[in-house]
C-alpha cells in the first residue's frame, strides 16, 4: 500500500460493515482514504465500522446495484462498499477537472471540502472521518485554489490546516477549549 502511495496512486477502501470501532485493512492504513457509509439523513448506518482510522463519510444506502440473479436484474442494497465506490468516483472527477493534483491533494480536497456531520452522537465524535463528503466543493477544492479563501478553522477531526507563516517564521495554533488533549497528530 505505502509502495502505491508512493506512486502517487490513490487508494480508497471501505471502512467494513461491523457496527464497531475497529480498524479494518485496508483502509486503517495511512496511505488510505478510510470511508464509512451514511444515509440519506447523514447518519452513520447501522453496520457500518467507525473508528479514528477513518478519514470521510459519504452515501452508502439504498444504492441500485446490478444483481446476480440475471444479466437485467437490480437490487437496492447498502454498506461501507457503496460508499467507498462513491468516493473513488469522485475523485476520478476531482482528478478530471484538476489534472495536475496528486493523491495527496485529492485526499486534501476532501478532508477540507467535507460537510460537518451534525447530527453524530457524541460517541461518533472524531471517528466519521473529516465529515461527509461534498463532491462539488472538493472538485472546487478552494484549499488549493485560492487559500486565503478556505475556512481558517479546522471543525473536524481530520482535514489540513494552512501554514501561512513565511519560510524561515514561526507557527502557532490555538486549540479550544483548552485543556489536556489526548492523540493529537499532525503529519506536516
Amino acid at each position: 500500500l505505502q509502495d502505491a502511495a508512493d506512486r502517487g496512486v490513490l487508494i480508497v477502501a471501505s471502512s467494513g460493515n461491523l457496527d464497531q470501532e475497529l480498524e479494518q485493512y485496508p483502509a486503517a492504513h495511512r496511505s488510505v482514504v478510510a470511508v464509512t457509509a451514511l444515509d440519506r439523513n447523514g447518519r452513520k448506518i447501522e453496520k457500518a465500522a467507525y473508528g479514528q482510522f477513518v478519514d470521510i463519510a459519504a452515501p452508502g444506502t439504498d444504492i441500485v446495484s446490478a444483481s446476480a440473479v440475471s444479466d437485467s436484474a437490480y437490487e437496492t442494497l447498502e454498506g461501507t462498499s457503496y460508499a467507498a465506490a462513491i468516493t473513488g468516483g469522485a475523485a476520478a472527477l476531482v482528478r478530471a477537472q484538476n489534472p495536475g493534483y496528486s493523491a495527496v491533494q485529492i485526499d486534501a480536497c476532501f478532508k477540507s471540502s467535507a460537510d460537518q456531520l451534525h447530527d453524530a452522537p457524541v460517541e461518533l465524535s472524531g471517528k466519521l472521518g473529516a465529515g461527509a463528503l461534498n463532491i462539488g466543493a472538493a472538485i472546487d477544492c478552494a484549499l488549493l485554489r485560492e487559500p486565503g479563501r478556505h475556512k481558517t478553522a479546522l471543525n473536524a477531526t481530520k482535514g489540513y490546516l494552512h501554514l501561512r507563516a513565511a519560510p524561515g517564521e514561526s507557527a502557532e495554533w490555538l486549540i479550544e477549549p483548552r485543556g489536556e488533549f489526548k492523540g493529537i497528530r499532525f503529519w506536516p
